[in-house]
C-alpha cells in the first residue's frame, strides 16, 4: 500500500460500514423528527411557510422541496421517500442514486426548519455529501453480486481526501472557536455547560460537585480537538496510530460527551465520522473473515465522468476550507472578494460553522403561563397547574430545546405568536371549552448563577396575548 493510500485512502470495509451506519443514522434522524412532524414541518406548526418567507427572505440560497406545499400529507410523503432512500442506501440498492435522494431530502428538510438545526445536523449532511462521490456499492451490497479479481481494495480519490479532511476541519475549527472565548482559556466552560439543565445529564450535573474534574475535562477537550485529529495524518505507524485515535474519539463522544450531555444524535454522528479512518489492519484483526470483493478498475469510457466528479469535489472542498476560515470572522469575510463564494457554499449545503459549545450558555427555564376561562392557571410547558417553584427543567427533546433557545433571543420575537398559537391549539384540543386558554404568557426564567428558590428568579415575558387576566391568580 502506497503512502498516499495510507494517509488519504479508505478501506472498502470501512466504506461499507460507513455507508450502513450513515443510512442507519438517517433513519434514526427521521424517526426523531417524526415526533414533532406537524409542529415543525407543516403550515399548522410553529413555522408556517408564510412566516418562513417573511423571516428568511434575505438568507442566501436555501432551497427546500418541503416548502412547495405545507400540508401534512405532502410532508409525510417526503418523509416516506427519505426513509425508503435511506433503506436502499443501507442495503446497497442503487447506492449512489439512493445517496443522492437522501442528500436532497435531508438538505431540503434542514432548510425547511432551520430553527432546530444543530451542529450534528450540519455534520451528518456533510458526511452524506462527500459520500455521494465515493464507491458506496463496492462492498457488501445488493448492487454487487459478483467478485472481481482485479482492482484496488483501498479507495483513493479526491472524495476520500475530502471526507477525511472534512472530519479534521470540524475539530480544528471547533477548537479554534473555543479558544476565542475566555470560558475555555480559563477552563470554566465545562462547569458552565453542566449547569444547563435540559442539556446536562444526571452524571453531568453530579460532576458540578467536582470543579477540579471539570477543569481537567475542559482542558482535555481542547487537547482532543486540536491534537488527536491531526495525528491521523502522521506518516509513521499510520495504521496503529489511527486505530488508537479512532478508539479514543469514540470514547470521547460516546462515553464523555454522550454520558454528560443530551445532544440528540450528536455523539453517534461524530462516532460515525471516524469510521472511514479505520485502516485495513483494524478489519484484519477484528473481522478477518470479512472478505469484500475488490473495487472494479475504472472503465475507460467513464474517464470524463470521473474527471468531472473530481473537479466538483476539489471545488467543494475549496469552498469548505474557505468557509471554515471565514467562520472565524464573518463580518470581515463579507468585505473580501471571497464573499461571493457564500452563494455556492449555501447552495451545496457546505456551510461550516463549528461553534460547538464554544460559548457556554446560561441556565434558563421556560414557563408558559396560561389563564383558562374557568379562572385557573396552568403551565402549558408542563401541562399541570402553574407552579413557579417547579417549572419544566428540560425541553421535550433536543429540537425543542434549540427552538426555544432561538425563541428566547431578540431574533426570535417574530416567532413567538406562531408558537403560542400552537401551544393554545394543542391544549384546547384536549380540554373542554371551560378549560380553554383565555390568555397566555411565554416567560423565560434566568437561572444563570442563581440558587433556589426558582420562583424568585428574574422573569422575562417574551410574549403576552389575550383578554384581561383579572379572573386568574397572581
Amino acid at each position: 500500500m502506497s503512502r498516499a493510500e495510507q494517509l488519504f485512502g479508505i478501506d472498502l470495509r470501512s466504506l461499507t460500514a460507513f455507508r450502513i451506519g450513515l443510512a442507519g443514522l438517517l433513519l434514526a434522524d427521521l424517526a426523531y423528527r417524526v415526533l414533532d412532524f406537524q409542529a415543525h414541518y407543516t403550515d399548522q406548526g410553529v413555522l408556517p411557510r408564510a412566516l418562513y418567507l417573511e423571516i428568511f427572505s434575505n438568507v442566501e440560497i436555501a432551497w427546500s422541496l418541503h416548502l412547495i406545499l405545507g400540508s401534512a400529507t405532502y410532508t409525510a410523503l417526503l418523509f416516506l421517500a427519505a426513509a425508503l432512500a435511506a433503506l436502499a442506501l443501507m442495503l446497497g440498492v442503487h447506492a449512489r442514486a439512493a445517496a443522492v435522494i437522501c442528500w436532497v431530502l435531508l438538505v431540503s428538510l434542514h432548510n425547511r426548519q432551520p430553527l432546530v438545526i444543530s451542529g450534528s445536523d450540519l455534520i451528518l449532511r456533510l458526511l452524506l455529501f462527500w459520500a455521494l462521490f465515493l464507491p458506496l456499492a463496492s462492498g457488501s451490497s445488493v448492487d454487487r453480486r459478483a467478485t472481481s479479481p482485479v482492482g484496488p481494495r483501498i479507495e483513493l480519490s479526491p472524495a476520500s481526501v475530502a471526507l477525511l479532511i472534512q472530519v479534521v476541519l470540524v475539530y480544528v475549527f471547533s477548537g479554534t472557536h473555543k479558544l476565542l472565548d475566555p470560558a475555555w482559556t480559563q477552563l470554566t466552560a465545562g462547569g458552565d455547560a453542566m449547569r444547563v439543565e435540559g442539556v446536562a445529564t444526571a452524571l453531568g450535573r453530579a460532576l458540578l460537585a467536582y470543579p477540579a474534574v471539570l477543569r481537567v475535562a475542559t482542558a482535555s477537550t481542547l487537547v482532543i480537538e486540536f491534537v488527536l485529529p491531526l495525528l491521523v495524518f502522521i506518516p509513521l505507524a499510520t495504521a496503529q496510530v489511527r486505530i488508537c485515535v479512532v478508539i479514543a474519539m469514540w470514547a470521547f463522544h460516546l462515553l464523555g460527551i454522550g454520558g454528560t450531555m443530551n445532544l440528540g444524535l450528536f455523539e453517534y454522528v461524530m462516532a460515525l465520522a471516524w469510521v472511514p479512518f479505520l485502516p485495513p489492519l483494524f478489519w484484519d484483526r477484528v473481522a478477518p473473515d470479512w472478505d469484500l470483493p475488490r473495487r472494479d478498475a475504472p472503465r475507460t469510457h467513464s474517464a470524463r465522468a470521473h474527471i468531472a466528479r473530481s473537479a466538483v469535489v476539489v471545488f467543494a472542498l475549496s469552498l469548505a476550507i474557505i468557509d471554515n476560515v471565514a467562520s472565524l470572522d464573518r463580518s470581515r469575510f463579507r468585505a473580501t472578494p471571497f464573499a461571493m463564494l457564500r452563494i455556492p457554499t449555501r447552495a451545496l449545503a457546505l456551510s461550516q460553522e463549528w461553534r460547538l459549545w464554544s460559548t457556554p450558555l446560561d441556565n434558563r427555564y421556560y414557563v408558559f403561563r396560561a389563564c383558562l376561562w374557568d379562572g385557573s392557571e396552568v403551565d402549558l410547558h408542563t401541562g399541570r397547574d402553574l407552579d413557579w417553584d417547579h417549572p419544566r427543567r428540560a425541553s421535550r427533546n433536543n429540537h425543542w430545546w434549540k427552538y426555544q433557545l432561538v425563541l428566547s433571543r431578540p431574533a426570535g420575537q417574530r416567532l413567538r405568536p406562531a408558537y403560542a398559537k400552537v401551544l393554545i391549539r394543542e391544549w384546547n384540543s384536549e380540554h373542554a371549552a371551560a378549560r380553554h386558554v383565555a390568555s397566555l404568557e411565554l416567560v423565560k426564567l434566568d437561572a444563570s448563577g442563581a440558587d433556589e428558590p426558582i420562583s424568585k428568579l428574574p422573569r422575562d415575558v417574551l410574549w403576552r396575548a389575550g383578554p384581561s387576566r383579572s379572573g386568574c391568580g397572581t
